[in-house]
């Protein structure tokens, strides 16, 4: 009780409308949330209701079978009829793939700012546009306040189901676990592996879905994971452009407009969706690759043992420096 009230009252005395917004946003979350046990008493939908069920074996299989930090969070629910809990900003400059960045108390640097409001998010992106930047603006069901708070379940996680809930939960788990201040990339890429690698191994250890089961879902989930991969397999084209030092801004921006306009068919022609495509899209799809090979091949080191991937991914970090 004493440290998330001390925290609010740091955000509160900080200069800027932001942290105050913010500040009076994380206590809705805090006051409004209702206890897990509650809500499943009340709850009239029994796919919610299930799924709320679940989150308790969620967590304790994040701790004991994955390795992950024991948390307080995810006791409480909060319902809401947004299409995600937090609106997240991102940016990058039109002739680069790096992000652009803000530094905040207790994380440090990181390549996003969420907003509770997402009209706030929108005016951030029209100031952002203003500079020349690219900006990409998404709806996350869920993040991580890193222990100092007591973060729900909210209605988004639940969008996605079993997988869905138990990706999200591991995901912010791995966050309270290890996170390196000033290493948004590592930190995204590495809960990422986590999330996806924990939630098959609970669907099908606890779950109880059958072989069947999981290839039907991994059948659903292959053109998204196409799509992953043919963004991957075009960054470097991207990069190359913007690192031709030949060609004036001019050139390169002609240029990746017609790559933009490439890989949009190529990705309809696999989802059959129309995409929307800058450079900070493009840096959202690297900063939370599932499938980094530091971690595939730490995880192989440490012979598929969780508490040993961990020691390795800690001494990892030191040996960078972070």
């Amino acid at each position: 009780m004493f440290k998330w009230l001390l925290v609010f009252a740091l955000l509160f005395g900080l200069t800027g409308c932001y942290y105050a917004d913010q500040g009076r946003g994380q206590l809705r979350l805090r006051l409004d949330q209702v206890p897990i046990n509650e809500a499943i008493r009340n709850e009239t939908d029994p796919k919610v209701k299930e799924l709320l069920s679940q989150v308790s074996a969620i967590k304790s299989f994040g701790q004991n079978s994955l390795g992950l930090a024991d948390t307080e969070n995810f006791q409480g629910y909060y319902a809401t009829k947004q299409p995600g809990i937090t609106f997240v900003v991102t940016a990058a400059p039109k002739t680069e793939l790096t992000p652009y960045t803000w530094w905040f108390p207790i994380i440090g640097s990181v390549p996003y700012k969420g907003f509770f409001d997402p009209q706030d998010a929108q005016q951030l992106k029209q100031e952002l546009e203003a500079q020349g930047l690219d900006v990409y603006i998404f709806a996350a069901p869920a993040y991580s306040s890193l222990g100092w708070f007591l973060d729900p379940v909210t209605t988004p996680m639940l969008a996605s189901g079993t997988w869905g809930l138990a990706d999200t939960i591991l995901h912010e788990m791995a966050h309270n676990t290890i996170y390196v201040e000033g290493q948004g990339d590592f930190n995204e890429q590495l809960a990422s592996f986590v999330g996806v690698r924990g939630a098959e191994a609970f669907v099908t250890q606890k779950a109880g879905w059958s072989a069947d089961k999981l290839q039907r879902f991994h059948q659903r989930r292959a053109r998204y994971k196409q799509a992953q991969a043919l963004i991957h397999q075009t960054l470097p084209t991207f990069e190359a452009l913007y690192q031709n030092q030949t060609l004036s801004k001019d050139e390169q921006l002609a240029q990746r407009d017609v790559l933009f306009k490439e890989l949009a068919q190529g990705l309809k022609e696999l989802t059959g969706k129309d995409w929307r495509l800058n450079n900070a899209r493009l840096l959202q799809f690297r900063r939370y690759k599932e499938d980094n090979p530091l971690f595939e091949n730490t995880f192989k080191k440490a012979q598929q043992d969780w508490t040993k991937f961990w020691v390795l991914i800690e001494e990892y970090s030191q040996s960078q420096g972070w």
